[in-house]
């Protein structure tokens, strides 16, 4: 019966592959010689491997993980303090500086994994070469004639001797494999807890200053989580002695969010021009209608907060928002009318006299 010996290797996962038998036919005079030398090849192959303690799979792969940054996170606010805006630019920074560690994780892995199999390559091809050499023919050709103890071990000596020089290289390679994966995955937890402490930061700066601008009226939180300048309540009007209510003030800086979002050109007293047209148009009343001019006249009232007419406000609604009795839908109309016509909120007829010390006059 030919010999047979295992050599089983541990992969940087930390799990066993499955084992190679490599069988061997010397006759039986040369059978302890063999087996001497192949048990001296598995138990240096042993001891190669298992003195390596390998990195388990599981660190490598949450490691790889992306780690999620807001985007708003990232953006800079009218109301963002000094504070607060090197906190994201520190944020930024360190975002870029994991994207780059974890990159280099990467590779640095696919490149110890691929060492590691070549070393189980090679070791499984080495101990086969030697245990044919001892046979003086293939594994699998059976022996003709017995060879004595010396000859078995002139026969595998210089086998033996190559086989050891190519199992050191391989093994020198994935030595040097994995020193370089056990540095990118510290590399790489560095960045990482750089990365989450900067995010912790930026987010707790972030929300103070966002609960400061809503307690104080002159900013709005939208859904998405953008914040808009807006008219505090209790604002006095320019024009006819209405003063902001948190109604208009909210929906104000909801239109300007939706409008500014969709390319609508900034202007420094968006909010406060919008508040003298509303309040000078309606007195703020979503639900008014104009039942005396000559637009009502011709079957046109002007209705809602903007006293728009219906021709105008189907023109210059927002796709999203075109609900004629949706106030924000409203708001945002009778702006991009006066940007389309006046150039505008500043240029609004109304606006301009008011601010000129003259009369509200209608647009």
């Amino acid at each position: 019966m030919a010999a047979t010996t295992a050599v089983v290797t541990t992969d940087i996962s930390g799990q066993a592959p499955a084992a190679s038998a490599v069988e061997a036919a010397p006759a039986p005079s040369s059978r302890p010689v063999v087996q001497a030398a192949l048990a001296a090849r598995d138990k240096d192959t042993a001891s190669r491997s298992t003195a390596r303690s390998a990195l388990p799979a599981a660190t490598v792969s949450r490691l790889l993980r992306p780690v999620a940054v807001p985007g708003a996170l990232l953006a800079a606010r009218p109301i963002d303090s000094a504070t607060t805006r090197t906190a994201k630019a520190g944020l930024a920074s360190a975002r870029t500086a994991e994207a780059r560690t974890r990159a280099t994780l990467q590779q640095t892995h696919a490149e110890a994994t691929a060492a590691h199999r070549a070393w189980e390559q090679t070791v499984e091809a080495q101990t086969r070469s030697v245990a044919s050499a001892a046979g003086g023919r293939p594994a699998t050709e059976a022996a003709t004639a017995p060879l004595t103890p010396s000859a078995a071990a002139a026969a595998i000596a210089v086998p033996a001797v190559r086989a050891e020089t190519a199992t050191s290289l391989a093994d020198d390679r994935r030595t040097t494999a994995d020193a370089a994966l056990a540095d990118a995955v510290e590399a790489q937890q560095r960045a990482l807890d750089a990365l989450t402490a900067a995010r912790t930061q930026a987010t707790t700066l972030t929300d103070a200053d966002t609960r400061r601008a809503v307690a104080d009226g002159s900013f709005v939180v939208l859904a998405d989580g953008r914040v808009v300048r807006t008219v505090r309540p209790g604002t006095p009007v320019i024009g006819n002695g209405h003063t902001v209510s948190p109604q208009v003030s909210r929906q104000i800086g909801e239109a300007l969010g939706l409008l500014y979002a969709n390319g609508y050109p900034q202007g420094a007293q968006d909010a406060e021009n919008l508040a003298i047209i509303i309040y000078n148009e309606s007195g703020g009343d979503v639900g008014v209608v104009n039942t005396y001019d000559r637009n009502a006249a011709a079957g046109m009232p002007s209705f809602g907060l903007m006293q728009t007419i219906g021709p105008t406000f189907d023109a210059f609604a927002l796709p999203t928002r075109k609900e004629r009795n949706d106030p924000v839908a409203q708001i945002m109309a009778g702006a991009r009318y006066a940007q389309a016509t006046y150039g505008g909120l500043a240029g609004v007829p109304g606006v301009k006299s008011l601010r000129g010390g003259g009369p509200y006059l209608p647009y």
